[in-house]
């Protein structure tokens, strides 16, 4: 059924023949018309619920006042309505100083120049800054030209940026220190005569690098498969190993792992693993009723 539009138009009426009045109307088809305007409803009903349903705070503003904003940019700000944004100044949100870059930035965008994201920091209605990457494009809004941002939380990455960062420091830091350990040990190593010397090297070389309670240094013999300890430091002293029997290597175990790969190997649980083995080793003082540590 077409939809028509009736209009009566005074200057049209007369009288017929016999007397009688007679007004004519222009009924004009207004189809289309109601069509484009239901589209356009729906597609902004649509818009709004796309904005609604973002992660990002949605804001446009005009001449720098705030016309619109989704709930997501409410809760960025800490507003506890949308409505608290409304007629607002969007300058307000951020730092003082940032003021002239801003508004430097929307007159660039209403001249037509596209520009990229930017980093700022938004001021929250309890007074914390938070950082913030905004984009922002410029459209029809009304009779005049208004400006969307889209407002994301970055506080989260620029943390985790740091953290990294701070992280790549220490790395490098280690390995500088590392590096000149490497050096200091290798340049006693070359010097030692003895083996109480270079095993005293390894133990201030491996006790600064990887800290630990206590350390065993033993000597492999491949054709019986067991190896002798030939230096013990635990407790902050050194123990003669001279009576520790050799040790036999088990393919299985930790050392044959170590010696059958070439890698490093490590265990967390070690004390646990040794519950089944009898015959470990105690290293540390055992007089009195100390109870050393298995090893």
């Amino acid at each position: 059924e077409q939809r028509r539009e009736h209009r009566d138009d005074a200057d049209d009426a007369g009288d017929d023949e016999d007397g009688r009045q007679v007004i004519q109307c222009n009924i004009r088809d207004i189809t289309a018309r109601k069509q484009g305007e239901e589209a356009l409803r729906e597609s902004e009903e649509r818009y709004q619920r796309l904005v609604e349903l973002s992660p990002d705070g949605i804001m446009i503003h005009k001449d720098g006042i705030i016309t619109f904003v989704n709930s997501a940019g409410a809760r960025l700000v800490g507003a506890a309505d949308k409505t608290d944004l409304i007629g607002r100044s969007v300058y307000d949100l951020s730092h003082p100083k940032l003021h002239d870059a801003l508004k430097v930035r929307v007159s660039r965008m209403l001249s037509g120049e596209a520009l990229p994201t930017m980093e700022v920091k938004v001021r929250r209605f309890d007074g914390v800054e938070i950082d913030c990457e905004i984009s922002s494009v410029p459209f029809t809004y009304g009779n005049g030209t208004a400006i969307q941002a889209v407002v994301r939380d970055i506080t989260e990455r620029k943390q985790a940026e740091q953290f990294l960062k701070e992280a790549n420091q220490r790395a490098l830091n280690d390995y500088e220190r590392l590096v000149e350990r490497i050096a200091m040990l290798g340049q006693t190593l070359g010097n030692a005569r003895d083996l109480t010397t270079i095993f005293r090297a390894f133990r201030d070389f491996a006790t600064v690098s990887v800290p630990c309670d206590g350390m065993v240094i033993s000597l492999y013999e491949e054709e019986k498969q067991t190896r002798r300890a030939m230096y013990c430091w635990a407790d902050q002293k050194e123990f003669d190993p001279t009576n520790v029997v050799d040790i036999p290597v088990r393919p299985e175990g930790m050392t044959g792992r170590a010696i059958g790969s070439g890698l490093v190997v490590m265990a967390n649980d070690f004390q646990r693993q040794l519950l089944d083995r009898p015959n470990a080793i105690m290293v540390g003082d055992c007089s009195d009723d100390h109870i050393p540590r298995s090893a």
